[in-house]
C-alpha cells in the first residue's frame, strides 16, 4: 500500500514539473486589464486568447 501512495507521489510531482515548465510568460509592458476587458466583452476562446497575448496583442505600446 505505501508502495502505491509513493508511486503516485511520484507520478504528481513529475507532472507538476512538466506542467510549471509549460507555461510561458507575458510578454514585456503587457496591459492585464485590456486583456481580461477584451476576454470577457468579446467572448474570446481561451485558444484565441492566448494567441492574442503570445503574439503581443496587449503590449503598450509608447
Amino acid at each position: 500500500m505505501t508502495g502505491i501512495i509513493i508511486v503516485l507521489a511520484i507520478i504528481w510531482l513529475i507532472w507538476q514539473f512538466i506542467k510549471d515548465a509549460s507555461i510561458k510568460q507575458c510578454p514585456p509592458g503587457h496591459d492585464h486589464t485590456a486583456a481580461l476587458s477584451d476576454y470577457y466583452k468579446n467572448g474570446l476562446s481561451k485558444k484565441e486568447f492566448n494567441r492574442r497575448i503570445d503574439s503581443g496583442y496587449y503590449v503598450n505600446k509608447k
